[in-house]
C-alpha cells in the first residue's frame, strides 16, 4: 500500500487576480509504488475560500531514475505548469487540465 511522506511547504502563489495559494507537495512510497515503473507526486495548492487542490504528478522512472531527479522536475517544470493552471483562479475555483504524458511526467 502507498503512503504519502512528508509534506513539504513551499513559497506562497498569488496569482494575477489577487488570489493567493500556500503550496506544498509531497511523495508516495510503498510497496505499490516501489515496484512501478513511476513514481507519483502530489502538488496541493490551498486557497482560503475554496481550500485545496491536489494536482498529481506521474514521473516515469525510465525518465528521471533516482528521487533526486523526480524531485528536481517537480519542482521545476511541473511546479511551474500548477502555477501557470493557478493564473485562471478567481474566488470560484481554478481549471483543471490533464497534461499528457510528454518528457517522462504527466500532471493530472
Amino acid at each position: 500500500m502507498a503512503k504519502m511522506t512528508k509534506r513539504t511547504s513551499l513559497l506562497p502563489f498569488q496569482n494575477r487576480a489577487g488570489e493567493r495559494f500556500e503550496l506544498s507537495w509531497a511523495g508516495f512510497s510503498g510497496q505499490d509504488i516501489d515496484a512501478a515503473d513511476y513514481r507519483l507526486f502530489t502538488v496541493a495548492a490551498t486557497h482560503a475560500t475554496w481550500r485545496t487542490v491536489n494536482f498529481s504528478a506521474i514521473i516515469k522512472k525510465a525518465n528521471f531514475t533516482t528521487d533526486a531527479d523526480a524531485q528536481a522536475i517537480l519542482l521545476t517544470e511541473i511546479l511551474d505548469l500548477v502555477k501557470t493552471l493557478l493564473q485562471t483562479a478567481d474566488a470560484e475555483g481554478c481549471d483543471r487540465a490533464v497534461s499528457p504524458l510528454s518528457g517522462g511526467w504527466a500532471l493530472v
